[in-house]
């Protein structure tokens, strides 16, 4: 089995969700599934940084109530 690392078509047709995935380990992964040709859902509580400019951005604002 080869790795994505060297085959960007690897993930060519997959879909991915990382959570924290603003920045640090979840930026890293969600940006290597990208560079592997994954489609890609990044979740964070903050927003994403730096991630590439035909990337798409979709914000929606929750707030946890204390029950």
């Amino acid at each position: 089995m080869s790795s994505f690392v060297n085959d960007p078509d690897e993930l060519k047709g997959r879909r991915a969700l990382v959570t924290g995935g603003s920045r640090g380990i979840g930026g890293a992964i969600a940006r290597r599934l990208l560079s592997a040709g994954a489609q890609v859902v990044a979740v964070a509580r903050n927003p994403v940084e730096n991630f590439p400019a035909d990337a798409k951005e979709t914000s929606s604002s929750t707030k946890a109530s204390g029950h």
